[in-house]
């Protein structure tokens, strides 16, 4: 088949697919509307440095190299049971589980830097907040004892008034998609329903198999212009016989 076979295949059956088209918008319409919530993500800063003998924050170039390598290791600390459950027994208001933390809480360094974050994702921005907060002081608290190191932490906490930019999908962005999966389904579903369909179509395909010229067509007569025809029969014959009577009537 050629790309106009397959172009006259969409067009006979564009109304099935602006009907599928249209009910994929709206469903996604709908479900984007009602049921998509506004994603909130908190994020709050943890900087490590070594401490100088006078109590002040080492800067030296080697300070930051040794920094750099514990920070790794406060990475994973920052996550294991024993903080985390920490956490969960001393702020039941959060309605948080261990297994949730350890699941869901985001910790990232970026390279060379001696910065850590962490962050949460929740539908409430004060929850979230929250959440780092907690898991920012307990560790914050009990990192020294499990490590021993007299290394500084600056905690930066997350601040629950200013919210950060929603992470939700647009709608836009959902409608759009929704429209270039229901066009490509009732595509596919408006050339299936032409394969499986095994009647002659046009006088193309008789020719084709046959191998030979088509000499007459019957046309499909609808119920509606049959109707008509009748219609107009029968107003015709009815003048007609008028006509006649005239006629001899006269004559």
């Amino acid at each position: 088949m050629t790309l106009f076979d397959y172009m006259n295949i969409l067009r006979k059956r564009w109304l099935m697919m602006v009907i599928i088209v249209a009910a994929g918008c709206s469903m996604a319409g709908y479900i984007g509307t009602v049921y998509l919530e506004p994603v909130y993500r908190a994020t709050g800063k943890i900087i490590v440095s070594k401490s100088a003998p006078d109590g002040s924050v080492g800067t030296g170039a080697g300070d930051a190299t040794v920094s750099t390598m514990l920070i790794n290791t406060y990475k994973e600390l920052i996550r294991t049971p024993q903080i985390v459950q920490q956490v969960v027994q001393t702020h039941p208001e959060l309605n948080v589980t261990a297994e949730q933390l350890l699941e869901s809480l985001q910790v990232s360094v970026a390279p060379g830097s001696q910065i850590m974050n962490v962050s949460w994702k929740d539908r409430s921005f004060e929850h979230a907040s929250g959440i780092v907060n907690a898991v920012i002081q307990q560790f914050q608290r009990l990192a020294p004892d499990i490590l021993h190191t007299d290394h500084v932490m600056i905690a930066i906490p997350a601040d629950p008034t200013t919210p950060s930019s929603s992470e939700q999908v647009s709608l836009p962005v959902v409608l759009l998609a929704a429209f270039i999966a229901s066009t490509i389904v009732a595509g596919f579903l408006a050339l299936l329903l032409e394969a499986l369909h095994s009647g002659l179509r046009d006088t193309d395909q008789v020719e084709y198999l046959l191998e030979v010229p088509v000499l007459a067509t019957i046309p499909v007569i609808r119920k509606h212009d049959y109707i008509q025809q009748t219609a107009k029969s029968s107003v015709a014959g009815f003048v007609q016989t008028k006509e006649d009577r005239h006629v001899r009537f006269n004559g």
